[in-house]
């Protein structure tokens, strides 16, 4: 069965994301070992499901039903910024959809420990730090629909590079041991006829353990500029769109 889904604004990032390269080519023995983890496993621990405890409280009863909600999926993205001297700084941030997060409690989320392990490392989310894109609301309009949180770097986690340009070492950085230039791998705005490879989880009770992202094929049926388009009825105040042609 066919479904179309719109992605909006950094919506889209995610999509862009998933089909760019997801390691560097470096030659370090660090990351030739890195390469030999499959393309999909190493999603696992860079594509994530964001959930929400919730306690259920009924009248007459002495007990509470306790259980996590899926709320979201969610992305890694790392950048590299210059340090002092000849140092460098990298900071790793989390990324959603604001409408899921900007009205709930605080959300954590269950990373894999290691390629194939069965342990997860848990991720505690406060409300609080989450930080919503800076462009103003617009009255009777669906604002841009992002929203990031900084965390600890950890090696777990799989993070996507976002850095200038591929040419500018003060922007993307170079490779500790063989000094050549790391590469972004965040893609471009797409066109239309590109394929497209979506991850996420299902919503509810579906497979609600599972770390494992599912994994959808599409293509990019449409773009527009300043579409007269609305979403949960209301206007984009976003000024693209990409509509994405998708099987289940």
């Amino acid at each position: 069965m066919r479904h179309s889904i719109r992605l909006i604004g950094f919506h889209f990032f995610v999509l862009c994301l998933l089909v760019t390269a997801f390691l560097d080519r470096a030659q370090s023995q660090e990351q030739k070992k890195k390469q030999e983890e499959g393309f999909y496993s190493q999603l696992v621990r860079g594509v994530i499901r964001i959930e929400e405890h919730q306690s259920i409280c009924t009248p007459g009863r002495a007990w509470a039903i306790e259980r996590d909600v899926p709320v979201s999926t969610a992305f890694f993205i790392r950048d590299r910024l210059p340090g002092e001297g000849t140092g460098e700084i990298t900071r790793c941030f989390l990324v959603t959809a604001r409408h899921v997060v900007e009205h709930e409690a605080d959300l954590f989320a269950h990373v894999q420990a290691g390629p194939g392990s069965s342990k997860t490392m848990v991720l505690r989310l406060p409300r609080q730090l989450w930080v919503f894109h800076p462009a103003p609301i617009q009255e009777g309009k669906f604002p841009i629909d992002v929203a990031v949180m900084m965390i600890p770097p950890a090696d777990f986690i799989k993070a996507f590079l976002h850095c200038v340009s591929d040419e500018n070492p003060g922007g993307c950085g170079n490779d500790e041991e063989t000094k050549q230039p790391l590469r972004n791998q965040v893609g471009e705005p797409p066109t239309v006829m590109d394929p497209a490879v979506l991850l996420g989880f299902p919503e509810r009770q579906v497979a609600k353990l599972a770390v494992e992202p599912f994994a959808r094929a599409g293509i990019v049926a449409y773009t527009a500029v300043n579409p007269d388009l609305a979403l949960n009825g209301l206007p984009l105040a976003d000024d693209s769109v990409f509509l994405i042609d998708a099987l289940l």
